[in-house]
């Protein structure tokens, strides 16, 4: 496979929503649908965001992003996802390795934040993140939130 990750295009957008539903219910509950669908329709436009497609042959296999956010002076890792019939090979590692070489090299120093599931939160465990709190259905019952952070120095 062709690997390559680069910058989200609009034209990417379909691609992006259906790797997204494959993910729900069980990373992801259906009422994110819609935040999902206006973060792609916003993040261009959005100072200190940026989102990339993880693609093999032009396929789009995942997407994800982070957001500097200014005033906290910290980095908030965003809808980081792999199409389902794509688990488990590697890309996600990939996806998430390139958000944080781009961070270090963007946003030196900066704390980097995240929130994920239990179903989730050991795959960014096994990358350096730490958990800082969980809050028990969070999402939806039986969802909870973690808060993780990684330390970016």
């Amino acid at each position: 496979m062709n690997i390559k990750i680069r910058d989200y295009r609009v034209e990417d957008k379909e691609d992006c929503t259906t790797a997204f539903h494959t993910n729900v219910p069980l990373y992801f509950t259906i009422e994110e649908v819609g935040k999902f669908d206006e973060w792609l329709a916003q993040s261009a436009d959005k100072p200190h965001t940026h989102f990339y497609v993880i693609c093999s042959d032009n396929k789009v296999l995942g997407c994800g992003g982070f957001v500097f956010v200014p005033e906290n002076n910290e980095i908030w890792l965003a809808w980081g996802l792999v199409h389902r019939q794509y688990h488990g090979q590697g890309f996600g590692k990939q996806l998430l390795q390139h958000r944080i070489k781009e961070i270090i090299a963007k946003y030196p120093g900066v704390p980097i934040k995240l929130d994920t599931t239990q179903h989730s939160f050991g795959f960014f465990k096994n990358y350096g993140f730490a958990v800082d709190a969980i809050t028990e259905n969070f999402y939806t019952p039986g969802l909870h939130r973690y808060d993780m952070s990684y330390r970016n120095d």
